[in-house]
């Protein structure tokens, strides 16, 4: 997986398509707790939302400090 940094707070991130195919970013450390799997599918990554504490990562947004200023209506 292709790792990047959030623009904002310099944390490695993953983007990571949705199940709507939207790009989402994903905090690219797996931890306990989370509610994101992801999976190489071809070319690109996908999330899928999983019961709390059943995947290894986390949404991006739940985690940078800048995220209200990324985040479209």
């Amino acid at each position: 997986m292709k790792v990047s940094q959030c623009r904002s707070c310099d944390a490695p991130i993953i983007w990571a398509h949705t199940s709507t195919g939207r790009l989402m970013p994903v905090d690219a450390n797996p931890v306990e707790g989370g509610n994101l799997s992801l999976k190489q599918v071809g070319d690109r990554i996908e999330a899928q939302v999983v019961e709390p504490g059943k995947g290894k990562y986390v949404s991006h947004f739940a985690t940078c400090p800048q995220s209200k200023a990324w985040r479209r209506e």
